[in-house]
């Protein structure tokens, strides 16, 4: 599955969520999209100690349901955070069979557009 992320008009990244990589074996070839939401976040928090004394967690975010087409019918939500300071991904495994499964890798690859600097 890919994901195009932009800032305005502009693309500035693309994400190849690939596969995932369990002790059975390779998933992620036979997913599909089977839902997407979309919501926002603004507010603040304060930490018990730290630089700060008020924390902002300001977000926009997609949740993407996805379902296994093929044999084993296992649904994976991906959430796709994005700030102001960069990216983050989440993945959810609902455990639909009741046998707990140990994810050896991702492969997930991010292609940014342009060489940013980080801070």
């Amino acid at each position: 599955m890919n994901l195009e992320v932009f800032k305005s008009e502009e693309n500035i990244l693309n994400i190849d969520l690939g596969k995932l990589a369990f002790e059975d074996g390779l998933h992620g070839e036979t997913y599909t999209i089977v839902d997407i939401g979309f919501s926002s976040k603004d507010e603040t928090w304060e930490p018990v100690y730290g630089e700060r004394s008020v924390v902002r967690n300001n977000y926009n975010q997609a949740e993407i349901t996805l379902k296994d087409a093929g044999v084993s019918g296992k649904t994976i939500r991906v959430i796709c955070r994005l700030y102001d300071e960069g990216i983050a991904f989440r993945y959810l495994f609902d455990n639909q069979s009741g046998v707990y499964e140990i994810l050896n890798e991702e492969l997930s690859s991010f292609d940014f557009q342009y060489d940013f600097e980080g801070r």
